[in-house]
């Protein structure tokens, strides 16, 4: 997880913090899928869902201005972030899903080499 501290989410808009939190280490825009840490983002109807984010643990909540360029501006920092150094090890993959290149291959029967005789060679 790539803490984002407070200070950093003040400029963006209306900031509800939970007593004693100094970052978040995630962000959501749906309060359902919160887990304990995350920055809820109440984008449009989204304040009707602040106390219910609250409630399943959110850190923080942000009320934005411009709510796409709040996203925007947050993930760039993430990955800023990410990509500057020590961070960048902690980082979890996605696994591969796909199987490998051999299992891709399809019955194609014309690719076979020809076994039988053309007609210019049974006359």
């Amino acid at each position: 997880m790539i803490p984002i501290e407070i200070a950093y989410l003040e400029p963006h808009g209306e900031v509800r913090v939970r007593p004693g939190t100094e970052f978040v280490t995630g962000m959501q825009i749906d309060s359902r899928r919160i887990v304990e840490g995350d920055l809820f983002v109440a984008m449009g109807a989204g304040e009707e869902f602040i106390d219910d984010a609250f409630a399943r643990g959110a850190a923080a909540v942000l009320i934005p201005k411009y709510a796409h360029t709040a996203l925007g501006t947050i993930g760039g920092e993430v990955r800023r972030r990410v990509s500057s150094g020590s961070q960048a090890r902690r980082v979890r993959r996605r696994p591969r899903t796909s199987s490998p290149p051999s299992a891709h291959r399809t019955y194609a029967p014309w690719r076979r080499r020809r076994t039988t005789t053309t007609r210019s060679e049974c006359r």
